[in-house]
């Protein structure tokens, strides 16, 4: 599954409540990623449990796509949901520099 937004939101369900041990996934251009988990549907029903920022170095990075692993140590959830934003222009080092970033998420593993 790859999204082409300016931010990707995307909730995973699992058929019932299971410990969920970890979970990945990649993205590119990100300034943002979070993970959320929920044992029940609904929009004020989600916790975060993972959250980083500033993942792109703005003066070069030579992996354009990052990695996001959580391990989450067993935690129980129906429903997983991730959130990615892209950093609002592309750096100087990337072929579109200047130009609007965009975000592609790209393989979500939950284990």
């Amino acid at each position: 599954m790859t999204i082409l937004k300016r931010y990707v939101k995307r909730v995973l369900g699992i058929a019932n409540v299971k410990k969920v041990q970890s979970i990945f996934y990649s993205a590119n251009l990100t300034k943002l990623a979070q993970i959320y988990g929920s044992d029940k549907f609904g929009r004020h029903n989600f916790t975060k449990v993972y959250e980083t920022k500033n993942i792109v170095n703005e003066n070069y990075d030579d992996e354009e796509i990052k990695n996001f692993k959580k391990n989450l140590d067993g935690i129980e959830a129906r429903f997983i949901k991730v959130f990615a934003k892209n950093m609002g222009t592309c750096p100087p080092w990337h072929i579109g520099a200047g130009g609007k970033a965009w975000v592609f998420i790209d393989e979500i593993t939950v284990e």
